[in-house]
């Protein structure tokens, strides 16, 4: 999406052009499926950066969330917003669910890269050691 290839970039850059040249709304853009597909109730964005910086940006819908995330070397930075008049979201329950889910992730890594390792690195191949 950064480099203006998705299709709602696409679609977007269509709808406003027909806006500027005042010409009939295309039928597209009233259909539901469409405003089905831009109604991103999650907003996600990730900051590259080493830099430790905190960034944020709030929901585009009403029920939706706004996640923006920057990923060091040994953690990842979060900021989770939502609308506190939804009653459809809660920034807290979000970053709970966040948390437990990545924890999931790490135990599973960690168990799968654990298993990966000879229990002696210095074994060979066919049970010696040096």
């Amino acid at each position: 999406a950064i480099t203006g290839m998705a299709i709602d970039n696409h679609l977007l850059g269509l709808r406003e052009i027909a806006k500027e040249l005042k010409l009939e709304k295309p039928e597209l853009f009233s259909d539901t499926t469409y405003a089905t597909s831009i109604h991103f109730i999650l907003s996600t964005s990730q900051v590259p950066t080493t830099e430790e910086m905190f960034c944020c940006y709030g929901p585009v819908v009403p029920n939706g969330y706004g996640a923006c995330y920057n990923p060091q070397k040994d953690h990842i930075l979060f900021c989770v917003s939502s609308f506190r008049e939804s009653a459809e979201t809660s920034s807290d329950l979000f970053v709970k669910t966040l948390e437990g889910c990545l924890k999931e992730m790490q135990d599973l890594c960690l168990k799968c890269n654990t298993e990966a390792k000879p229990a002696d690195s210095m074994e060979r191949m066919d049970g010696t050691t040096k």
